[in-house]
């Protein structure tokens, strides 16, 4: 199954394209399945500490053994002290590592209404020693070629249903992706 990461991809068209998407959450992952974290040791989940002890948490994916691709409007603002990061999910999870370094993409806004740049890097302080697979980024314009729609697998954690309860899971499921100046007209409407 080829992985490709939905975030970079979107980073990617945002960037390339002259017209971008609205930003607008729509959720959790729906109707995805969960995984077996043997077969996907590399995605991660961020938790963010706010200072009025409340948290959030993202997801993340490791691209090496201490660097962490995630978004940025999940760490934009926080102090890198602040974050852990898990492998899965954090819940039921004691093996933290602590952030060292925090990048965020210099075309990131948060107050804009588009999706520019929404992309980050986080350095961990010490690798999990046990994992020898790293997410497989893919989706270059070549790949999308000929109008070439891909199929890419996204992951999430969080809510699982309507009373804000938390899952120790987490989910994945797969969607079709585009690539070009009209890819992303159709997807926000």
């Amino acid at each position: 199954m080829r992985i490709a990461f939905i975030l970079l991809l979107s980073f990617k068209v945002a960037l390339s394209e002259s017209k971008s998407i609205k930003h607008t959450h729509k959720g959790p992952i729906t109707n995805g399945e969960m995984y077996k974290i043997e077969d996907y040791p590399y995605v991660m989940s961020v938790k963010v500490l706010i200072p009025n002890k409340k948290m959030e948490t993202c997801t993340g994916s490791l691209l090496s053994e201490l660097l962490v691709l995630t978004a940025a409007h999940c760490v934009y603002g926080k102090d890198k002290r602040d974050l852990k990061v898990y492998q899965g999910s954090w819940i039921k999870n004691r093996d933290s590592r602590n952030v060292v370094k925090l990048f965020i993409h210099e075309s990131y806004n948060p107050v804009s209404e588009v999706i520019i740049g929404d992309i980050s890097i986080l350095k961990i302080e010490k690798p999990y020693p046990h994992i020898k697979e790293y997410i497989r980024i893919g989706g270059t314009p070549i790949d999308f070629a000929n109008n070439k729609i891909l199929k890419c697998t996204v992951f999430g954690f969080g809510i699982i249903n309507a009373e804000n309860a938390l899952g120790n899971e987490g989910f994945m499921n797969e969607i079709m992706v585009k690539h070009g100046r009209k890819a992303c007209e159709r997807y926000d409407r």
